[in-house]
């Protein structure tokens, strides 16, 4: 079994965060999970990084062991959410993290990385892009396209029909801006074809790896693992 520790930060009144500690030193590492998940959705994962870095996870509000605010836009939307992940950060006294996103994290990341870019070193989505999608990843996942927030203004007139943290999550979404970042980027996504392809623009680069899953850190979990510790050597220059 995965050795961490867990402890709970105070995010907002009566709101409290269940926040894992896989220990490590170095750069502090904090994973998000997508929806659904929990951060315990890293517990395999997570560790293998701590080798140079302390390594953390934080279950969203309304997930694990996390509070579960009434699922209305005033708790679930994507400021609110990235406003958390501050919070914590904050209270850890973490100097700049990198953080790590998978699936509809990249609203958290989205967020932080094109408001608040000075509060993080750098940003790692794991499918969590979504204006490179193709017809394949459509299908895997349509719930996280930047489509789905096409009807935006509607989904936040409907937002009383919420009954779930995960409805309330979609309603109060936002795209994922991806373009707006602007800090050092790392996006891996899984690939329409059976070869690893690249692209670097400048501060950014998205890595497509065949024959992934949605969840490519455990389909793909060693070409992952070594495209976030060139990203992370690359922000030690």
């Amino acid at each position: 079994m995965t050795q961490h520790k867990v402890r709970f930060i105070t995010v907002a009144k009566g709101v409290h965060l269940e926040v894992i500690d896989w220990g490590g030193s170095g750069q502090p590492l904090v994973f998000l999970a997508g929806l659904g998940n929990s951060a315990h959705v890293f517990d395999k994962f997570a560790p293998k990084l701590t080798a140079a870095h302390h390594v953390y996870g934080i279950a969203r509000r309304g997930f694990g062991a996390s509070s579960a605010p009434a699922p209305d836009l005033a708790n679930y939307a994507a400021d609110r959410l990235g406003e958390d992940v501050l919070a914590v950060s904050d209270a850890l006294h973490l100097v700049r993290p990198v953080l790590v996103g998978h699936s509809i994290a990249g609203e958290e990341l989205g967020w932080i990385g094109s408001r608040q870019s000075e509060r993080v070193r750098g940003l790692i989505y794991l499918e969590a892009i979504h204006d490179v999608e193709t017809p394949e990843s459509l299908a895997k996942s349509p719930l996280f396209s930047h489509r789905s927030f096409a009807n935006n203004d509607a989904n936040k007139s409907r937002s009383s029909q919420a009954l779930t943290p995960s409805q309330a999550i979609v309603m109060g979404g936002q795209p994922y801006m991806w373009n707006l970042v602007e800090c050092p980027t790392l996006a891996i996504v899984a690939g329409s074809d059976g070869t690893k392809s690249a692209n670097d623009d400048g501060p950014k680069r998205i890595v497509r790896l065949p024959h992934a899953t949605h969840y490519i850190f455990i389909s793909n979990g060693a070409d992952v693992l070594e495209e976030i510790n060139a990203f992370l050597d690359k922000l030690k220059d």
